[in-house]
């Protein structure tokens, strides 16, 4: 019994953190043109298309979560494309409703040049911006196409901007306090304009280290005593 209480303890000691951090692609549109994303999504306001390989919402403030296993509902990545126009893309973080979600995009704000702005919103495109004193609509250095992954940490979110896909943020942009309490545990994208957005991708393996449970680190404490008596009871 006490050889046992022993072995647990070690096990215990042993937990391992959980796997390393890696994006995947969980949707890349590579599907026939069609006026619905197709199962993987429900369309909460708007529409959205698929066009040439990838997602476009036309119109107004479009926005669909995914439907597919979310293990980090905090972080996700996609490909935006500028199509010329006044249009923005947008990655959707802590999806719990239309009001409720952290709504983090690129818009091109002028219709010429590409991308030229940065929106750090609560809600679909700002539509409950008062929860979040610290909304900001920031202007940015223009680009056409890129990568950009949207992440919270706490009650700080950041986006980060790769626009020659090689893996390195060109360009990184954070704000705090962020109100994380009213978040749910979804994921999705946003669009308006035609948007367009491709490569969706999850962060399907998050960091995130495992503490011992208390009782485990009063078992480790006594298990110099537990050997002891192990030993003692051992004959000789």
């Amino acid at each position: 019994m006490f050889a046992r209480l022993a072995l647990t303890c070690g096990m215990m000691a042993a937990l391992p953190a959980v796997g390393p951090a890696g994006f995947v692609v969980v949707d890349d549109f590579n599907r026939p043109d069609a006026n619905n994303p197709g199962p993987n999504w429900t369309t909460r306001s708007g529409q959205f298309a698929i066009q040439s390989g990838t997602a476009r919402g036309p119109g107004g403030a479009n926005l669909m979560s995914y439907n597919g296993p979310v293990s980090d509902p905090y972080s996700a990545r996609a490909d935006v494309s500028d199509v010329g126009t006044l249009n923005y893309a947008a990655l959707v973080l802590g999806y719990a409703s239309l009001t409720n979600n952290l709504f983090i995009k690129v818009q091109n704000n002028d219709g010429v040049g590409g991308f030229d702005s940065v929106g750090f919103y609560f809600g679909n495109n700002g539509s409950n911006n008062g929860a979040w004193a610290n909304n900001a609509f920031i202007g940015i250095t223009p680009f056409t196409t890129g990568q950009i992954t949207a992440s919270l940490l706490g009650t700080t979110v950041t986006l980060d901007i790769d626009t020659n896909f090689d893996g390195t943020a060109d360009y990184s942009y954070s704000r705090t306090g962020v109100p994380a309490g009213l978040l749910g545990t979804g994921v999705g994208v946003g669009a308006f304009g035609g948007g367009t957005l491709d490569n969706f991708a999850l962060n399907l393996s998050p960091v995130s280290a495992v503490p011992a449970p208390a009782s485990a680190v009063l078992l480790l404490m006594g298990l110099p005593v537990v050997e002891l008596v192990r030993r003692r009871m051992t004959p000789a």
